[in-house]
């Protein structure tokens, strides 16, 4: 009898630890969930509400350098839209319907917006795009449809389609003038894929024959093919981005990557920087590329990546459309623009500038100290070294030596006064990432 009952409580006893602990992995998962709740709300990127007469999905965009102004046309090609500082989106120029559509459009921090259409005709405002400044430049002869525009740095403006053209607006007469910028090895004929400027290079691809780079200040400079593609459909260029240091292609075949040091050695190969895209498709349609190599890619149908130097690609895709037809645009080299659009949804997309962070570094002065406040930020928890160097490479000071979490961090240096008014290196190693900023603490007055 008593072995019976004990069967008995055991059950009883087994049935409370059971009940137990069913309700202690109930109330974990509830407080487990809140914190990955919060986690999917922070989203990669931000829709940016449109209003006013903004109607249609966007086809292209700029925004100029120096302010908060966007500029957009519509995927019909008919219609330029602007976003003034407020928010409010107006429309501020309308082309005439049946006789062309509007191919690319482009922005100066002076008030200069230029649009092209695929009849060869440029229409320009001088004063930001104000309704009833615009006006239109007939196209050079035998001039066909426009493909890109991009503003060099001294102000002049590239025109690109079967050939490229130099522009120079002139405000007195508020007008252009034009001149032919082909030379060397670039071929007429072929279609302009892009368009991408540098302080030093001008890089132009162009559809089946590859990547043309000169240097866009220097009138004796030639143009030189550094990306061949002629005979092979998979190599065919569907994108493009380049910095100081390095440049990136996209293709059929994924994303090739190749050092600015190396561009002109033919037998320093372009190197493929695939590791984690998917297998099924690698058709680059977009690139973007900040100061340091963060990148970011999009793939028709999948998404959006991002990767540092092309090291590991990593889906961004939260916040944006179920949609995937979209298209990154990149204008400014620390990566504080960059906008998405999509074709199917008259909508803007701006990276989050919180959540999460891409790899970066900075040093400022704190106020009038002789003290330096360091800025880093990290994608992923990572073990983090920060040390100062001489312009040589020799090591003064270790600053950071530990792990960081993602996301930004910034801490006070108090500087030694013998480091004043000395060029110095600031270098950040994380994981196989290595940034080097450039700096010089300027002596106390």
């Amino acid at each position: 009898m008593w072995l019976s009952l004990t069967g008995h409580h055991q059950n009883i006893m087994y049935c409370v630890m059971v009940g137990k602990a069913l309700f202690i992995a109930l109330f974990l998962g509830i407080c487990l969930l809140i914190p990955i709740s919060q986690t999917n709300a922070q989203q990669f990127w931000q829709e940016i509400p449109v209003s006013g007469d903004f109607d249609y999905p966007p086809y292209s965009l700029a925004a100029p350098p120096l302010g908060k102004t966007i500029f957009v046309i519509s995927h019909s090609g008919k219609t330029v839209f602007r976003q003034i500082p407020n928010g409010e989106w107006n429309k501020v120029y309308q082309g005439a319907y049946g006789l062309y559509n509007f191919t690319a459009i482009a922005a100066n921090d002076k008030g200069l917006v230029v649009v092209s259409d695929n009849q060869g005709t440029l229409h320009y405002s001088a004063q930001n795009g104000n309704l009833g400044t615009w006006k239109t430049f007939q196209k050079p002869e035998n001039f066909e449809a426009i493909e890109a525009l991009a503003f060099l740095p001294d102000g002049s403006l590239l025109v690109g389609g079967s050939d490229l053209f130099q522009f120079h607006y002139h405000a007195t007469k508020q007008d252009f003038d034009f001149e032919s910028y082909q030379n060397g090895e670039l071929q007429s004929s072929r279609r302009l894929q892009s368009i991408v400027v540098t302080q030093k290079y001008l890089f132009l691809a162009r559809y089946g024959q590859g990547l043309f780079v000169r240097e866009w200040s220097n009138n004796n400079s030639v143009w030189k093919k550094v990306f061949i593609c002629e005979g092979d459909p998979k190599l065919r260029i569907s994108a493009l981005a380049a910095n100081e240091k390095e440049v990136v292609v996209g293709t059929p075949l994924g994303v090739f990557y190749k050092k600015m040091k190396d561009l002109f050695d033919f037998n320093v190969k372009w190197t493929p920087v695939n590791r984690g895209f998917g297998q099924d498709d690698l058709y680059i349609h977009s690139l973007a590329l900040d100061q340091i190599g963060n990148i970011i890619a999009t793939i028709p149908s999948i998404g959006i990546y991002r990767s540092f130097k092309g090291n590991q690609w990593v889906q961004i895709n939260n916040g944006l459309p179920s949609s995937m037809q979209l298209k990154v645009h990149g204008f400014d080299p620390t990566f504080k623009q960059i906008f998405v659009t999509s074709l199917e949804h008259s909508a803007l997309y701006q990276y989050n500038p919180d959540f999460p962070p891409f790899f970066s570094l900075d040093i400022e002065r704190d106020g009038n100290e002789l003290d330096q406040i360091v800025h880093f930020s990290v994608p992923m928890n990572v073990k983090v070294s920060l040390t100062v160097s001489d312009a040589s490479g020799k090591q003064l000071e270790i600053l950071w030596n530990k792990p960081a979490n993602v996301g930004r961090t910034k801490f006070a240096w108090n500087v030694e006064k013998e480091f004043q008014g000395k060029p110095l290196l600031l270098i950040m190693k994380a994981g196989e990432t290595e940034l080097v900023k450039k700096f010089t603490i300027d002596p106390i007055e």
